[in-house]
């Protein structure tokens, strides 16, 4: 039996969060936007933008599961709102 090949986040996810990043993270940068493979060959769509001069992504995969990167650290996530304050918490200016 073969197996089901991995999707890419639904549209309206992906809306969600493209609209939840502009609208609380400031950018120095325009939101940049691609469709990449993780590590295990899993289909995800990437967000990345730089603020405060600090690089950071969102990687979306399929069933609402986030990824996000902030300098060299990451860390997972199920749902939108932790997503955007972990990224406020980490890109806030000291």
């Amino acid at each position: 039996m073969r197996k089901r090949s991995p999707k890419l986040p639904k549209p309206q996810e992906y809306r969600s969060v493209k609209m939840a990043l502009e609208s609380y993270i400031p950018m120095d940068e325009p939101l940049q936007v691609g469709w990449r493979e993780s590590l295990k060959l899993v289909p995800n769509i990437r967000l990345s933008s730089v603020t405060y001069d600090i690089r950071w992504s969102v990687d979306l995969y399929s069933g609402g599961y986030y990824y996000a990167q902030v300098g060299g650290f990451g860390e997972p996530f199920k749902s939108i709102p932790p997503l955007i304050s972990y990224l406020l918490l980490h890109l806030n200016p000291r």
